[in-house]
């Protein structure tokens, strides 16, 4: 009985189970009916949330809206702002593009880009690509990107673009973390990395070969082992074109703005790569912010729709480039025009396309404005003596308007700011000055911008790394104001920047950006004070995607975010970054930013591409050298093969080397001495001695993006680097391997050399030595010259006085005596001299010609008091 009780009571409780299992799934679909009806207000729809931050792709988070300002703005979603386009704008060419065989630009409208991408949203959904799911896309800045990037976000779908450097393994796990139904890849090459990790890709569905067509033999085996279909560009067209809309439309109407549409991995220059979420807002907001700050509406004139042409050269990958060539570009209706190579290791390519395609914004890090100075440097060398003295006349006028260095307290904009001091002259002379300043924009500055296919309107914007004030101010001379920002990916990559023709300030990273709050630290400081950096405004991400834990640590009690660098406001308000606290280097005297040594190593050094600065011990600094070669056409990877630049450089210190063996081969025949006096003149620059660079090698490989030692914008992987090379720093570190070859210690890797600090101080302080053993020894031989005469005159007023013949003899015998005397300190002294030249020519120690000058001088001393012996003698006679 007890136990038929007990069946039965357990029955019960399954039966009821079971019924209350029935009551919530009814109330589920109630309520999910009521939702749904409510997401079918897309794609400009706010849908609720309870935070900030999520970590799920398909969550929704709050939007940052202020009462005023742009931060008032209402929402747009992708998708709306290219309707508008196509509707308000059709005939604008938004794309631009030429083919590398025929060499035909190719354009497409505003237009035609709204029709196609609703092609290929179309044809995505057909294929498989799920709401919150992810199109991931491994291909080169093209329209194919754009449209494939556009038509996924459109199908309600997740764009996440993806480093063609990415090895497979690192492939996949991005793949699974953004579950990625589809994959783009470029050509063959991609497809064949996909396909060896497409048995770990559970959820994807196809892939799309946007060149070329897939073998035959893969569509089969993909199909018949794992039933996944591998699509080229135009199957995947035509799939599209035969769809109703039907689909698509139930798609655009789910959509809300504080939805993720894009996700953008970062580099990992620090830590392990991270999924950031990005929302509809995110991205059309961060775009009209863009446009604050390069053009500044009611400062400036803003561009008609056509008129903004940007070139795309950076990879589209990082969020950074997106903002400024999708975004803004669609913001203010401009025209992107896609190069037909990479160019961004290319220095000859690159100044032929800036000629040929004549963009109105110039948008890169660092190294593209370096690459400039260089040319400029060269450009002023190979001038004529007038030309060269013209040339330093109009920097010199030119730069008396341009931004200064903060200490000097002088810089250009509004009447809040400081002006120049040529400005602060009154009447006449300041208008003669600006007319010398016009002359000299209009005819000199012109001539050198041309020459390098720079328009004389451009806007020259810089993020990612430090530019040094050298540098800013040399470009300045020419008229060309770089306006340098800051930025994280977390933030959509600007947070302040100098803003042209209103505000900006040398070598600050200007003020912050219209619709962002920054402030220092959690506690309030003083502005001049050093702190964390914390901003707050709509261009702050959702989070990052499947990490809750690393969401937790980002925000403040009042959700501003943390960005993690230290920087500090100066009393007008301009940002002054001092980077972050795990790339600094703790010297015994103080803290060194390294960034700052590397910006300086890179002027001086113009055949390096990139160098990384590292602590050996607490009291000296060593630098890893990366010589700019040439990349390999297909896979990108950096040849041996030196670049044009990099050769004509040597070429002018008379190496004439082709390749980084050639220059390891002749390190030590003179090379090591042309290097060694680039670094010197860097270490001039420095504060203190602890941020000399002490040691220095040349790395047998180059940087490069596809071998992983730069991110996306050409910034340092520096926590790579540091592990990649590791084995050569401990190499430096024990002063092992002094020849400039690895070719015994490292694996039968040939690497270039150790170089021991200021070796040329050593024969310095030689020749010094023996200069000044040298100069004693002259001015006791000159000393006896003069002794000389006087003795003459001596003997004269004796043989006046004494008219005896003895006396006579006794000093003629006494002089020669003396003269004999004198023929011994003579010999002596040519023998120094002969010692001197011997020891200098076979650079023996110091300690030896120190010696053998207190031998002469004793010998000397000696001889000398003999002499005034015979003096005394004479005298008395």
């Amino acid at each position: 009985m007890r136990g038929s009780r007990g069946s039965v009571k357990e029955a019960l409780g399954k039966k009821a189970s079971g019924v209350g299992v029935l009551v919530s799934a009814l109330h589920q679909s109630a309520s999910s009916l009521v939702t749904t009806r409510a997401e079918h207000n897309g794609p400009d729809q706010v849908l609720p949330a309870t935070g900030y931050l999520t970590s799920r792709r398909n969550g929704t988070v709050k939007i940052r809206r202020e009462e005023t300002g742009l931060g008032a703005e209402e929402p747009v979603s992708i998708p709306t702002m290219l309707q508008r386009l196509a509707e308000n704008l059709p005939e604008v060419v938004a794309l631009k593009s030429r083919d590398q065989l025929p060499g035909e630009w190719k354009s497409l409208t505003y237009h035609q880009l709204y029709e196609q991408a609703q092609i290929v949203a179309r044809a995505f959904i057909e294929t498989g690509l799920h709401r919150h799911h992810s199109v991931g896309i491994v291909a080169d800045n093209s329209q194919h990107w754009v449209l494939a990037n556009l038509a996924t976000i459109m199908a309600g779908g997740i764009s996440v673009g993806m480093s063609k450097s990415l090895s497979p393994e690192e492939l996949a796990k991005v793949c699974l973390d953004s579950k990625a139904d589809i994959i783009v890849v470029d050509n063959e090459v991609q497809l064949k990395k996909v396909l060896l990790i497409q048995h770990k890709l559970p959820e994807m569905k196809a892939i799309v070969q946007i060149h070329g067509e897939p073998s035959i033999s893969d569509k089969r085996r993909l199909h018949r082992t794992h039933r996944k279909y591998i699509i080229s560009w135009a199957a995947l067209i035509e799939i599209g074109q035969g769809l109703p809309d039907t689909r698509l439309d139930e798609r655009l109407h789910r959509i809300s703005v504080n939805h993720c549409c894009t996700i953008a991995y970062s580099t990992g220059s620090n830590s392990a790569p991270k999924g950031m979420m990005f929302s509809h807002d995110n991205l059309t907001w961060s775009a009209k912010m863009a446009l604050g700050f390069i053009r500044a509406p009611g400062f400036n004139k803003c561009p008609m729709p056509g008129e903004e042409v940007i070139i795309s050269y950076l990879p589209l990958a990082h969020i950074s480039t997106q903002i400024i060539d999708l975004y803004y570009c669609m913001h203010v209706a401009g025209t992107l025009v896609f190069p037909s190579v990479n160019i961004v290791n290319d220095t000859e390519q690159f100044f032929s396309h800036i000629k040929e395609i004549k963009p109105t914004i110039l948008y890169g890090p660092p190294v593209i404005y370096e690459r400039i100075y260089h040319r400029l440097i060269q450009s002023r060398k190979e001038a004529s003596n007038v030309e060269r003295f013209v040339l330093d006349w109009s920097s010199c006028r030119v730069s008396d308007k341009s931004p200064v260095d903060p200490c000097v307290g002088a810089q250009c904009g509004t009447a809040t700011t400081h002006t120049s001091p040529s400005s602060l002259c009154g009447g006449p002379a300041n208008k003669i000055n600006e007319i010398q300043q016009k002359i000299a924009k209009s005819t000199v500055c012109k001539k050198y911008k041309e020459q390098l296919g720079l328009g004389n309107h451009m806007v020259y914007i810089c993020r990612g790394g430090h530019l040094s004030t050298r540098l800013l101010r040399f470009l300045a001379g020419f008229d060309i104001v770089v306006h340098s920002a800051f930025g994280q990916s977390e933030v959509c990559s600007f947070v302040s920047a100098n803003v042209p023709e209103r505000c900006c300030k040398f070598p600050t990273a200007g003020k912050p950006v219209t619709g962002v709050k920054l402030k220092i630290g959690t506690e309030e400081k003083d502005k001049c004070e050093k702190g964390e950096l914390i901003c707050y405004g709509r261009n702050i991400f959702m989070g990052y995607i499947n990490k809750e834990t690393d969401n937790q640590n980002l925000l403040t009690d009042d959700n501003w975010l943390k960005l993690g660098e230290e920087g500090s406001l100066d009393c007008e308000g301009f940002l002054n970054v001092h980077g972050k606290q795990q790339d600094k280097l703790e010297m015994s005297a103080n803290t060194v930013h390294p960034a700052v040594i590397e910006a300086n190593l890179r002027l001086e050094l113009p055949c390096i591409n990139s160098c990384l600065v590292f602590a050996h011990g607490v009291d000296k600094l060593g630098v890893l050298l990366s010589l700019d070669t040439e990349l390999d056409g297909e896979s990108g990877n950096p040849t041996a093969k030196l670049s044009q630049s990099t050769a004509q450089w040597f070429r002018a210190a008379r190496f004439d080397v082709q390749t980084i063996n050639d220059v390891i081969e002749h390190i030590e025949t003179g090379i090591k001495h042309v290097m060694q006096a680039g670094i010197d003149r860097a270490n001039q620059h420095v504060q203190s001695s602890c941020q000399m660079i002490g040691e220095w090698r040349v790395l047998p490989n180059s940087f490069s993006l596809a071998t992983g030692e730069l991110g996306p914008t050409l910034n340092l992987r520096r926590s790579h680097v540091l592990s990649k090379y590791n084995e050569h720093i401990n190499l430096m570190l024990t002063h092992e391997g002094r020849k400039h070859s690895f070719t015994d210690s490292i694996s039968g890797e040939s690497f270039a050399g150790y170089h021991d600090p200021y070796p040329h101080l050593l024969h310095n302080i030689i020749e010094e030595e023996e200069k000044s053993a040298r100069n004693s020894i002259d001015k006791d031989f000159s000393t006896l010259e003069r002794d000389k005469e006087k003795d003459k005159i001596v003997e004269e007023s004796a043989e006046n006085v004494s008219g005896e013949n003895a006396t006579t003899t006794d000093s003629s015998t006494a002089d020669d005596t003396n003269t004999d005397k004198e023929n011994q300190i003579e010999v002596v002294v040519e023998n120094q001299d002969e010692n001197t030249t011997s020891e200098s020519s076979c650079g023996d120690d110091s300690s030896v010609s120190s010696k053998s000058s207190g031998v002469i001088q004793q010998t000397i001393q000696q001889t000398s008091e003999e002499v005034n012996a015979n003096k005394i003698k004479v005298t008395r006679r």
